[in-house]
């Protein structure tokens, strides 16, 4: 709008942000062109507009690939701010307006996206235009949901810390452990810490959620464990664990992950003290609420069924330890 001097301000529009933000992602104005289905020229006097519009020259033309200037670093910091809550506007008056919601971006940790991910893929069907699901490991996903990369995680950190988000309870499961069905009569009697130090344990990366969380429990039990095999996997894990290698401490979902190598391992209690994994599913508060609820509620079917029809047939103790769904978390 005007000035005081009856000038117009700088302007900003959202196709202007995206070809931006296509040619910082890409390097190039061809190639970001390409990406976004026009012409290098019309790709070109956009970006020369929104420079004008500025007052600031946001690329270094003479680099290849393109380099931003400062001016460009802040802008993108800011283009893509006003990009996500471009969508979040979007998909809020859809939702409210019980309409489909142009696009669901969602973070899952791997254990649940093999094994509840395609329910609840088939459940979201016909409420959003394009469904993102991403698996990882969950600090990742957490990190991405914060910068909202993301729209939802599922994951076992509730970012308790953190203000402005809202969180439903899935699932909770016991740690159980693993080992060769060849060595079961061999292993099983030890204590975890005698089987820690007699055998060597095959576990998940530290940097993942259930690894971390497993490192926690073992350092309170005081249990040291020699440097061995550790993975981002289960199915790597599962893999070492059925060939004869060692043993491992996992949860039940993980065991339907990796289901091809269940007739290799015995899965028994974990020895001492009870622990668990929580599966939450967060996002921001006051985004995707109607949705969340029907999220929630397919996940916690799905996980009902798996936990009667699949988990409870391999190990019915499992019975006394599983619990899903216990709603909304404060």
């Amino acid at each position: 709008m005007p000035d005081r001097t009856g000038q117009r301000g700088p302007t900003l529009d959202l196709k202007s942000l995206e070809v931006f933000l296509t040619i910082m992602e890409s390097g190039s104005i061809t190639r970001a062109a390409q990406s976004l289905g026009m012409t290098q020229s019309a790709a070109s006097q956009i970006l020369s507009r929104l420079e004008a519009s500025l007052g600031s020259i946001l690329f270094d033309r003479v680099s290849r690939p393109l380099r931003p200037t400062r001016a460009g670093e802040i802008l993108q910091q800011r283009a893509r701010i006003l990009m996500s809550e471009a969508e979040r506007t979007v998909a809020l008056v859809r939702e409210a307006d019980s309409s489909v919601i142009p696009i669901i971006r969602a973070g899952l940790v791997d254990s649940f996206a093999t094994t509840v991910g395609p329910h609840l893929v088939k459940g979201l069907r016909g409420h959003a235009d394009q469904l993102r699901i991403w698996s990882g490991i969950a600090p990742n996903l957490s990190r991405d949901l914060l910068n909202r990369s993301l729209d939802l995680v599922i994951g076992s950190d509730p970012m308790e810390d953190l203000v402005g988000l809202e969180r439903h309870r899935l699932f909770v499961e016991p740690l159980v452990l693993i080992m060769p069905k060849s060595q079961a009569k061999n292993w099983n009697h030890l204590s975890l810490a005698d089987l820690a130090a007699s055998v060597p344990m095959v576990r998940y990366s530290i940097r993942s959620g259930l690894g971390s969380q497993i490192d926690r429990h073992l350092r309170r039990m005081k249990i040291e464990v020699p440097p061995a095999l550790e993975f981002d996997a289960t199915e790597a894990v599962f893999a070492m664990v059925g060939a004869g290698i060692g043993w491992a401490i996992t949860t039940p979902l993980c065991l339907l992950q990796g289901r091809s190598f269940i007739p290799e391992l015995s899965i028994l209690p974990l020895p001492g003290p009870a622990v668990a994994r929580r599966l939450y599913l967060v996002l921001r508060g006051g985004e995707l609420t109607v949705l969340a609820e029907r999220i929630a509620d397919i996940s916690c079917k799905t996980l009902k069924n798996l936990t009667k029809k699949e988990l409870l047939p391999l190990a019915p103790w499992l019975s006394k330890h599983i619990r899903v769904g216990e709603g909304k978390a404060e």
